[in-house]
């Protein structure tokens, strides 16, 4: 077992009770680890080194079977003279001499704190792409009645006018609006969200979104931005960056019930081959950070390691999902960046995001989304949607706009529309269908047809024939369900105006 870094050390044979056995030597290897050198740790036991996560049940086991005189493996929690907890591997010898009596125990150990570590890693993140796979799963059928919920609530919320009936249509409202956001931040955190990024500098949507912040904050919380004048540039999906942001805003805000302080930072960073080495998943290079800390009531070790957990919460119940860090976690992963936890229980919290940097790209000036009056139009629009319901939901509200709309339940038959009309200007379809035939492959048989046909996807979860690495492929355009009223004619609208 042993190897040239492993530690040796060897103790007396009595007394295994209390107090332990005093220890006669230890190798250059085990002063390196512990802390100790052989005058200040020779003479006394080797339980010194013991504490509170060291296992008493691997304690009594090597007890026994030194007691039988046997050799004996185990693996235990020790801690170095500064009380930092290390993992050894250990076996302990006994020494019998001629008449068989045990005159001394000969320990060889081995450090593997770094292995425990990234099987640690390893184990959270298959945990996590687990409930990835999961959250994917449900999202589609999720999001299809989600969409016709949300849509038929929202008509409803502007038709009646009876105060009981819109008081009930406008709760239906708000109840699909958190389902939707629910949904949104499940499949955000499983990485399974369409991005749609641009070269931006973060700089620019820190300040364009500062009103915002401001508004989301009490007055007894001070905010201060604090930008890095030389910032470069990253490739994002503002709009997600934007929800992550305020995100974090919100956890900071409720960690400082009695006031305090908010600073949102930006730098560059770069994160070199030793920071990889202790962070598995991170690619060396240059990045941009953006940090939010706050002055709050900070967390633990154990409260940190849980932080990214779906539905984690240390809020009381009614006062948060528990979705709002992993939301923040999946978004930064699936945007190839790297984020951060630093909390000490009294001292607050800082949770960094560091995104690469772009070099020799053209960045575009963030706008936040203005919201504006739906706006329809007369072209003919041809849906192809396998949810019946979806299907009815979707042509009512087309038909409400002042579309002309045909609709049909696969790719077979959408072609079969398209060869009898030459005045359908746009395409809406669904990505996943059966029939044998997917969104996108009706997109482009139907482009092959038609090359002017507009195409415009929509989905409760995109897999692979849109999204290519987390991002939406080059020039197609795709409408997240479920969608209100005002995104439908909205997209639709914008779609229809581009110029091909």
């Amino acid at each position: 077992m042993s190897k040239l870094n492993d530690i040796i050390l060897i103790t007396e044979a009595e007394p295994l009770d209390e107090p332990g056995p005093k220890i006669v030597y230890v190798n250059p290897a085990f002063e390196k680890l512990t802390g100790y050198t052989s005058q200040e740790i020779i003479g006394r036991s080797p339980r010194l080194l013991q504490g509170p996560q060291t296992d008493p049940g691997e304690l009594s086991r090597i007890k026994t079977a030194l007691k039988n005189k046997d050799s004996v493996r185990a693996q235990l929690i020790n801690y170095t003279k500064t009380g930092k907890q290390y993992c050894i591997e250990l076996e302990i010898i006994p020494l019998l001499d001629d008449k068989m009596l045990c005159t001394h125990l000969v320990s060889v150990q081995r450090d593997i704190t770094a292995r425990i570590q990234m099987e640690q890693r390893l184990r959270e993140s298959q945990k996590l792409e687990a409930v990835g796979h999961l959250t994917g799963g449900v999202a589609h059928d999720f999001n299809n009645l989600l969409t016709i919920i949300l849509g038929n609530a929202e008509m409803l919320s502007e038709l009646v006018a009876e105060p009981n009936l819109q008081s009930m249509a406008e709760m239906t409202l708000s109840a699909a609006k958190r389902g939707a956001e629910l949904t949104r931040h499940l499949l955000a955190f499983a990485r399974r969200q369409p991005l749609d990024p641009k070269v931006i500098n973060i700089n620019h949507l820190v300040e364009a979104m500062w009103g915002l912040i401001r508004r989301a904050l009490p007055e007894n919380i001070e905010l201060e931005f604090v930008p890095d004048p030389d910032l470069g540039i990253t490739e994002i999906d503002a709009g997600e960056l934007e929800t992550a942001l305020l995100n974090l805003v919100v956890n900071a805000r409720d960690a400082m019930q009695d006031g305090g302080k908010l600073t949102i930072e930006t730098s560059t960073a770069v994160l070199d081959s030793d920071y990889a080495d202790r962070h598995s998943e991170v690619i060396t290079g240059e990045y941009v950070m953006i940090c939010v800390s706050d002055t709050g009531i900070g967390m633990d070790a154990d409260t940190v390691s849980h932080a990214f957990e779906p539905f984690f919460t240390t809020k009381t119940v009614g006062k948060g999902s528990g979705l709002g860090l992993s939301m923040v976690f999946g978004f930064t992963k699936q945007s190839g960046g790297h984020i951060k936890i630093y909390s000490e229980p009294g001292e607050g919290t800082a949770v960094k995001l560091y995104f690469p940097m772009v070099r020799g790209a053209q960045q575009v000036n963030y706008q936040p989304t203005q919201e504006s009056l739906p706006e329809g139009g007369p072209e003919h629009i041809l849906i192809a949607e396998d949810d019946d319901l979806v299907l009815k939901h979707l042509e009512a509200q087309l038909r409400s706009l002042g579309y002309r709309v045909t609709a049909v339940t696969s790719g077979p038959d959408a072609l079969k529309v398209l060869g009898s009309h030459n005045d359908i200007e746009l395409l809406l379809t669904d990505i996943i269908m059966p029939g044998g035939m997917n969104g996108r492959e009706l997109a482009d048989r139907a482009n092959a047809m038609y090359p002017k046909l507009k195409i415009l996807f929509t989905s409760g979860y995109t897999d692979n024939a849109i999204v290519h690495n987390g991002r939406l492929d080059p020039g197609v355009e795709l409408l997240s369900k479920p969608y209100n009223r005002l995104e439908l004619a909205t997209k639709v609208r914008q779609v229809l105006s581009q110029k091909r």
